[in-house]
This record gives C-alpha cells, sequence and structure tokens, in this order.
C-alpha cells in the first residue's frame, strides 16, 4: 500500500507475477517515491502493488483462458482486502472495480499471464505489461500446461487466437 494512499479510496492496483523477496521490496520503494515526486513529469498516482508468486496454481497461470485473472479478482484480492495487518493499517481499504485502474506485469509465463488476463477478461483488467522477450513473437505464447501431456495437444498460439476474435480493447 502506497504512502499517498488514502484509507476508504478505491485505490488503483497492479498485480505482479512471481514478485515476492527483496526486488519486490526495490520495487515497492520506486513506486512510493514516483507517487510522492514533485515533479509532474515523474509522478504516478498511488497504487496498491499485489504481489503473487504463482506456487502451485501454474494451472491457472498457463492457461489459456480467464481462469488466472479470476483467481486474482476472487481469491488473491479478497485476500489483501481481508488480511488482518494490512485491515489494522487501513480499515477501510478499497481496490478499485474500474478495469482501466486495474494492472498486471509479469515476466515469462507472468508476462503471459498479464497478457492474458486483459485479452480474456478486459472487465477486470486494462493496464498490462511484460517484461522482455517474452512476447518475442506472438507464436511464443502458448498453454505450457499442454506441454507436459504431448505437442499434438497444444492448444492454438496467441497470433492464432488473435485472427480468431477481434478484441477491439487490445491496443498498444
Amino acid at each position: 500500500v502506497p504512502n499517498k494512499y488514502v484509507d476508504g479510496t478505491a485505490a488503483p492496483v497492479m498485480v505482479v507475477m512471481d514478485g515476492a523477496g527483496s526486488q519486490f521490496l526495490r520495487v515497492q520503494a520506486g513506486l512510493d517515491n514516483l507517487s510522492q515526486s514533485t515533479d509532474p513529469t515523474r509522478r504516478v498516482p498511488p497504487f496498491i502493488l499485489v504481489a503473487v508468486a504463482a506456487g502451485q496454481r501454474s494451472i491457472e497461470l498457463d492457461t489459456m483462458s480467464d481462469l488466472w485473472a479470476r483467481y486474482i479478482d476472487e481469491e488473491v484480492f479478497p485476500a489483501v482486502l481481508s488480511n488482518a495487518a494490512v485491515k489494522a493499517a487501513y480499515p477501510n481499504i478499497a481496490i478499485t472495480k474500474d478495469p482501466e485502474g486495474r494492472g498486471a506485469v509479469g515476466c515469462s509465463s507472468g508476462g503471459s499471464a498479464a497478457i492474458i488476463m486483459a485479452w480474456f477478461r478486459p472487465d477486470l483488467f486494462r493496464r498490462v505489461n511484460r517484461v522482455r522477450r517474452v512476447a518475442r513473437r506472438s507464436a511464443d505464447f502458448c498453454d505450457v500446461s499442454a506441454w507436459s501431456v504431448g505437442p499434438s495437444l497444444r492448444p492454438p498460439a496467441h497470433s492464432e487466437l488473435a485472427r480468431r476474435a477481434d478484441p477491439g480493447h487490445v491496443r498498444r
């Protein structure tokens, strides 16, 4: 939760996949600095940063569906908002329901998950980013959970999904 957060306001949120550890703490400090900057060209609005380690949830993370977006919205966000330490510091904490104020970022499978979240659930997430080389080519994206059962069962890559659908919500 950023230093400038006002308890009770519905804050924007950014989900970082595989974001636990010391690197996450540096990101948090950097974002606090940017949200407090007096230079308007270097200021971002205060937003809640939620770091999620995939752990045992690889089926949801690596599947070409809305499973990961639903997991974040239906399980992770409620867990964060009801956490005792968070509630003690911010009794009225709230996350925006506006998809324009909800984002995701990650690398490797987390980068794929960020894009998949917005692709399948633009009603929940619209701000996504991925770290370099995750989407080097559109064919790099596939359902990696299918690799364990054989390449003949691999679902279509993102490029094939793009040919099948025309989501007007996707922009560069």
